[in-house]
């Protein structure tokens, strides 16, 4: 199913990686009112003696982890928590099925060892399975890549338009600044986004057609502290050419793919 999302599964283990998911999945929702479906799959490995009710305490326990983590980080999203039992993939993929999920944003590689393996295969299993898109998410690693975050690429306090402004404005200011699209900003609030390809599709109409008409409504952001590791492969699995920069509900940059390359060329050239 094409963006906007409504439905957006994030597993989580409890480890920390899941923090870059989760955010991910928060902007994504904010954009189009969606729901989050916080989830964990417990695995049932019960020792000699232990009863089925320990599987039940299990649940209460990650149940309260989730809405505490839901309560703390998902602010005013709108969410629902799940759990499942047994094999983690197969809950993952099931859950998605139940929900009627239209993406599924998980972490990958975020561990060392067997468990990176293990979660490495989990990963492999619900992309190949689900029946949505999956989003997979790589947490941002302890070394130099700290460096590289969306904050040092991006175009700062970049120029933008009103819903109100013409086609010709927009075309106008473009030129001005060598920019291909345009974030659409309305009291201060991002509302939507502009690119001249939507200009090009309204050649001729452009000093009587309003931005308004012709941009993309709740388009996806990112938050200054995003790796640009992260922010290119989203910019490669939404298909889009630019992504605003918000932070604290303010638009503060714009990052296009000229911005990406030029960043990764730049670091390439320094390993």
């Amino acid at each position: 199913m094409p963006f906007p999302f409504h439905r957006i599964v994030v597993p989580v283990e409890f480890d920390q990686s899941y923090a870059t998911a989760l955010a991910l999945a928060k902007q994504l929702a904010a954009a189009a009112d969606a729901t989050v479906h916080l989830m964990h799959v417990v695995a049932i490995l019960l020792t000699p003696g232990e009863a089925p009710s320990v599987v039940v305490a299990r649940q209460d326990e990650v149940k309260a982890a989730l809405e505490k983590i839901a309560q703390e980080q998902l602010a005013t999203t709108r969410y629902q928590v799940h759990i499942r039992t047994g094999d983690t993939a197969r809950g993952i993929v099931e859950l998605a099925r139940d929900v009627d999920a239209d993406l599924i944003v998980m972490p990958t590689h975020g561990r060392r060892g067997l468990p990176r393996f293990f979660l490495g295969s989990v990963a492999e299993r619900v992309v190949r399975e689900a029946p949505c898109p999956v989003l997979t998410v790589r947490p941002p690693a302890s070394g130099d890549e700290k460096g590289s975050s969306v904050a040092k690429a991006m175009i700062k306090n970049p120029p933008s338009v009103s819903p109100a402004d013409t086609l010709a404005q927009a075309h106008a200011l473009m030129q001005r600044e060598n920019l291909l699209s345009l974030p659409v900003v309305a009291d201060g609030v991002l509302t939507g986004i502009v690119t001249d390809r939507d200009i090009r599709s309204q050649v001729g109409h452009l000093e009587d057609t309003r931005v308004e008409a012709a941009m993309a409504l709740g388009p996806v952001s990112v938050a200054p502290t995003m790796p640009i590791d992260e922010a290119a492969r989203l910019l490669v699995k939404l298909g889009v050419g630019a992504l605003p920069v918000v932070e604290n509900g303010k638009l503060v940059g714009l990052l296009s793919t000229r911005e990406v390359i030029q960043t990764l060329l730049e670091r390439s050239g320094r390993d």
